[in-house]
């Protein structure tokens, strides 16, 4: 890490972290009424199966994406310890298969309801799926295209920051971590560019870790204006996300999402939208997208009201999405064959319990990437 970088992101580190301790140890309350929180341990978790049949040349697919254990201890009634630990696709196998990984481990002290600190492996504040991404709290077998693309979930790094209330019905959000390897960023988007708090194939006890010397800021507002409607803008900026760039030039990432959620009795809506941008002279050195942007909305209405008397829901639903991402380099032939990918999602869901959840649906795309213009999935998750 350059002198440069040291100036804002360790100072800022240590500034947020000290205050925060200080304040811990001048308001946190007697032995007597932290007794009571000491040794609390918890274990909870989600996942999900799901079968997924293309209509083109691919064969159907019966999976479990993802069984996720998460575990907290609460050190006292101010300072926790939370975690969620991940398997993908059952296993791992030396020839390819799942994933085990961390995808949250930090600390958290909470002094009050308007400031807390977490510092650790922390979930970038993105939109709505990425912090919030139980398979009971969206309705399609799948997350929605632009959650996996555009807004790379889950997106966590290394990193602290605060969080609270401003004010009644402003919540915030603010980190400085660890930021993206610009070079790994692609027609899909930025799943290739996240560290992740890996070093990845470089990992050795020489190697390991990420990569320190680019950080980044992220931050987010949500605003509750009313009971039933939660809107939220969210930012991400890295002055610098590539090793190197041209002369004179800048290397920096924004992103920028916003994200409206709104429920009043049956009715269900939701979306999401935004861009990111990187800049054109780094884009076009390393031969990254220069640009993305797009977004979804979702409707589903409960209809259990007008079957049944019993405490479940059953949702209708249909969401349309659409995104472009833009190649640093456009010729006449990219412009003339340029067309934003757009995919409309329509199924059921019932909850026969709000941990509970069964799926099924289809999904139609315009893409030529995809080897299937539509597929048919069901799926079924959980929570606890």
């Amino acid at each position: 890490m350059t002198s440069t970088h040291f100036r804002w992101f360790l100072p800022a580190f240590l500034l947020v972290f000290t205050t925060l301790t200080a304040r811990a140890q001048s308001t946190e309350e007697g032995t007597s009424s932290a007794q009571k929180f000491l040794d609390q341990t918890h274990v909870s978790g989600y996942g999900e199966v799901t079968l997924g049949d293309p209509n083109g040349s691919e064969k159907a697919r019966l999976d479990l994406p993802r069984f996720v254990i998460y575990l907290d201890h609460y050190f006292s009634d101010k300072w926790a310890f939370k975690s969620e630990t991940e398997i993908e696709h059952v296993k791992l196998s030396g020839e390819g298969g799942g994933e085990v990984a961390l995808e949250q481990a930090f600390l958290d002290y909470h002094a009050n309801n308007n400031i807390g600190w977490r510092g650790g492996l922390l979930l970038i504040p993105m939109g709505i799926i990425n912090q919030t991404h139980e398979p009971n709290t969206f309705y399609s077998v799948e997350r929605p295209v632009f959650d996996q693309e555009i807004i790379p979930t889950t997106w966590r790094e290394i990193g602290t920051g605060i969080y609270g209330d401003l004010a009644e019905g402003v919540k915030y959000q603010l980190y400085v971590s660890e930021g993206l390897k610009g070079e790994g960023i692609g027609e899909e988007g930025l799943e290739e560019a996240k560290q992740e708090g890996s070093a990845g194939a470089a990992t050795s006890e020489e190697f390991a870790g990420s990569d320190a010397s680019h950080p980044a800021v992220s931050a987010k507002l949500d605003f509750i204006p009313l009971a039933g409607l939660r809107v939220g803008a969210a930012a991400y900026f890295q002055p610098q996300a590539f090793d190197t760039i041209p002369d004179g030039s800048s290397g920096s990432f924004l992103m920028a999402m916003f994200d409206v959620r709104y429920e009043n009795g049956p009715f269900h809506l939701r979306g999401e939208g935004g861009m990111f941008t990187v800049n054109e002279e780094a884009a076009m050195y390393h031969g990254v997208p220069k640009q993305a942007t797009g977004g979804y909305a979702e409707a589903a209405y409960n209809v259990m009201p007008w079957l049944s008397t019993v405490a479940s829901e059953l949702l209708p639903f249909v969401r349309y999405e659409s995104f472009e991402v833009k190649p640093s380099v456009e010729t006449m032939e990219v412009k003339e064959e340029e067309e934003a990918e757009y995919f409309i999602t329509g199924g059921l869901a019932y909850k026969p319990l709000d941990n509970l959840i069964f799926k099924i649906d289809y999904r139609w795309s315009n893409s030529e990437e995809l080897p299937e213009k539509g597929k048919f999935s069901l799926g079924a998750g959980f929570s606890f």
